[in-house]
């Protein structure tokens, strides 16, 4: 990911527009989840709610601003 491509996606993010979330979602989901399930050797169930948790985290941290910036 370029500085230009994480520029965009952080103004998205913290404006509140879905579709940088829903990218990062996208560019994400599979990886995130696979690697839950081997890791943790978890059902794709709660691989998917984990994921989706942690996706909850990182947009609060991002519109609160406490990463960058």
């Amino acid at each position: 990911m370029n500085q230009q491509l994480f520029e965009r996606l952080v103004t998205q993010i913290r404006s509140g527009e879905d579709s940088g979330l829903r990218f990062v979602f996208q560019e994400t989901n599979r990886y995130c989840v696979r690697t839950l399930i081997k890791t943790t050797s978890c059902e794709m169930a709660d691989a998917e709610d984990i994921f989706m948790d942690a996706m909850l985290i990182f947009r609060e941290i991002f519109c609160r601003g406490n990463w960058y910036n």
